[in-house]
């Protein structure tokens, strides 16, 4: 809830966006044997009423890779 990001106007440009609040904004996910990480750094924003998206790099001294935390569970197969 307190992700926020900042990023330069003319970024914004190429979302045709009606009001900023509109964007939304989705973060890749990276998962590996040992973890689960986010990509705050750079993150999806998506202008659902046009469909239109962009990756962006943002202004603010987030990480490229958040490690969420703990281990992950060892996950079973099943029928």
């Amino acid at each position: 809830p307190a992700y926020q990001i900042r990023v330069a106007r003319r970024e914004l440009e190429p979302l045709d966006l009606d009001c900023v609040e509109a964007v939304q904004v989705l973060v890749v996910l990276c998962k590996t044997e040992k973890s689960i990480t986010l990509n705050l750094k750079a993150p999806l924003l998506i202008n659902p009423n046009r469909r239109l998206g962009r990756q962006v790099v943002t202004n603010s001294e987030l990480p490229v890779q958040y490690e969420l935390g703990g281990d992950l569970p060892t996950l079973r197969k099943s029928a």
